[in-house]
């Protein structure tokens, strides 16, 4: 199955019915992962594989912490956010790992360009960067380690809100979500000083609306959802009580005193939240 072309909004129109932005986002799943593994720097109490796998033409990258011990595990997917490496994550999937929880901490993908200020351009990455997502939840299912019933998600600034956000209403095999630091596209393009004025500025923000996790949160019917937003971080508080009435009911919204980037205290907080719900 090959995603549904990315279509064109005009300003002032209604979005196309929601079944149509899931179509853009369909994808192969039958395609051969063509898993290879790598052992990866030894962590304590943990095994870490660097691993690459399948997305269509392309291929990811990532590191799979295991827990010792024969399973199966629970697992957590971290995404990292822009420019970001993931290797952020890996002293806290150690520390779940620790605890039984295994991880896969997925690149951001080498071939998606982001911020580009063409959002038709932009949203293409999108499409990419969930997929790639989708695909390492097929990985996720087949390896004999793991719960694929128990899966959660960690993601920081774009890696919340392109897969965190969007992801949860397009693919319902995440239980648990954790949003950290995720501002809407036209919050962003603003701060970038990407978003022109005048007519052009209400064409580019009328399609940025196709990236806007608000107008796929809602449509998520069972996980369970943790906002984590500095108060410092201006973008991603002013847009987090939209965030949060578009959310599921089966959420909390917690504000760490900080900025963008969480803090250990803000760390450990999800860290006990995604054990109580996954």
């Amino acid at each position: 199955m090959s995603p549904a072309p990315i279509p064109v909004v005009k300003p002032g129109e209604k979005l196309p019915p929601f079944a149509e932005l899931q179509a853009m986002f369909a994808y192969d799943a039958a395609q051969p992962l063509g898993l290879e593994t790598t052992p990866a720097e030894p962590q304590p109490g943990c095994t870490v594989d660097t691993v690459w796998f399948n997305v269509g033409d392309n291929q990811a990258t990532g590191y799979l912490v295991t827990p010792k011990g024969a399973g199966p595990f629970p697992a957590v997917v971290y995404a990292p956010g822009w420019q970001a490496d993931v290797m952020m994550f890996m002293d806290d999937a150690v520390a779940l790992a620790r605890k039984g929880y295994a991880g896969l901490l997925l690149q951001e993908p080498a071939w998606a360009t982001y911020w580009s200020f063409d959002p038709q351009a932009d949203l293409q990455a999108v499409v990419q960067t969930v997929t790639q997502a989708h695909r390492g939840l097929d990985l996720l299912a087949t390896l004999p380690q793991i719960d694929a019933q128990r899966i959660g998600f960690v993601g920081w600034s774009n890696g919340a809100h392109l897969l965190g956000g969007i992801a949860a209403g397009v693919d319902e095999r995440i239980k648990a979500y954790v949003l950290i630091g995720m501002a809407r596209p036209v919050t962003n393009y603003r701060g970038l000083g990407g978003l022109p004025k005048g007519a052009k500025g209400d064409q580019v923000a009328a399609q940025l609306a196709l990236w806007d996790p608000v107008n796929y949160l809602g449509h998520n019917r069972g996980s369970a959802f943790l906002l984590l937003n500095g108060s410092g971080d201006s973008n991603a508080m002013q847009d987090a009580k939209a965030f949060l009435a578009a959310a599921p009911k089966l959420k909390t919204w917690k504000v760490y005193s900080g900025g963008h980037s969480a803090t250990p205290a803000a760390n450990k907080f999800w860290q006990a939240w995604m054990l109580k719900n996954l």
